[in-house]
């Protein structure tokens, strides 16, 4: 690049003070009128040739900038993905010794007394929508009453047979505990009937397909997706997730006013290796259940309090636990 840069200049120059030449000598030997049109046809095209090795100095140079920027960039990327990947390790060595609700009654804890792989699945399944902008400790309590309850019929247990059964109403009553029962109950009737005419009554080992279920966003499918079937297809982002990528400075989506939680995923899954996409949910999930808290987190039992960028995105711990 340096030795075509050189000559382009250095033909360019050349060109110029030709062109330049060519004219004064004509100028001054009286040529014929015809002589001088075509010396300033000569001219221009010198010019022309010119500038187009002008233009290539400076494709080269946007192209040498790109590359550097590139560079610079990647290595920012390696940078901090090495630091991120340090924080999880340390989290991950503190989620050993965490007893978090979600151990309990979260999804995967939440399903027993399955006669089935295919009803274990479709436990996983509704536990998963019910679990939405819901704690865990209101959630296995309205699990274990579907697991342990009988519809009118007789049809025991969180089956899908048991689930038709129910009409609305009275499934909303069952779901009482948990937040918007009532949608939640007509979302689980519809997905229900939705397994039953399109998927053979099983659960879908498709991400697509879960999506197409009522009452089911990205979240809930991938955490279906890996609680029932041990597929790893994305991260699982709830708010607990959401919350502290953003204080670690892994994610910069804290104050997007729409899609803020698809926006963590997506910049955790560029940030992390595939293979520890799960260990990120199952770490953080844990950690903002028992530590690093939304309204009181537990700054002076943080191990990685160093790491946290909370009071530049506008999320200053409470005053006593300010350091």
């Amino acid at each position: 690049a340096c030795v075509v840069r050189a000559a382009c200049a250095g033909f360019a120059a050349a060109c110029v003070g030709g062109a330049s030449t060519a004219l004064e000598r004509m100028a001054r030997g009286g040529l014929a009128r015809r002589s001088a049109r075509g010396a300033r046809r000569y001219s221009a095209s010198v010019l022309r040739r010119a500038s187009a090795c002008s233009s290539r100095l400076t494709r080269i140079r946007r192209v040498e900038t790109a590359r550097a920027c590139a560079a610079k960039g990647l290595a920012a990327h390696e940078e901090a993905q090495v630091r991120a990947m340090e924080t999880l390790r340390v989290l991950a060595e503190l989620r050993l010794t965490l007893a978090a609700p979600v151990d309990v009654y979260g999804p995967s804890a939440l399903t027993y007394q399955c006669a089935s792989e295919s009803e274990r699945q479709y436990q996983v399944l509704i536990s998963t929508m019910l679990s939405s902008q819901t704690r865990d400790l209101a959630l296995g309590p309205v699990v274990r009453r579907l697991q342990e309850t009988s519809n009118a019929s007789g049809a025991r247990g969180l089956t899908v047979e048991r689930i038709l059964g129910e009409s609305e109403e009275s499934l909303s009553e069952l779901l009482r505990g948990v937040s918007f029962h009532h949608t939640k109950a007509k979302n689980i009737l519809a997905a229900t009937q939705r397994l039953v005419s399109d998927f053979d009554a099983q659960v879908p080992r498709s991400l697509d397909s879960l999506l197409a279920l009522k009452g089911v966003g990205q979240k809930m499918a991938h955490i279906v997706m890996h609680a029932a079937f041990g597929d790893i297809t994305g991260i699982a982002v709830d708010t607990h997730v959401h919350r502290i990528a953003n204080r670690l400075g892994w994610a910069s989506s804290w104050h997007s006013r729409s899609n803020a939680p698809e926006k963590t995923r997506n910049q955790l899954e560029v940030l992390f290796p595939r293979e520890q996409w799960q260990r990120v949910n199952h770490t953080l999930v844990a950690f903002g259940q028992t530590i690093c808290e939304a309204r009181r987190p537990q700054c002076s039992n943080c191990p990685v309090a160093q790491a946290c960028v909370a009071p530049q995105i506008g999320q200053q711990p409470a005053r006593a636990e300010v350091k």
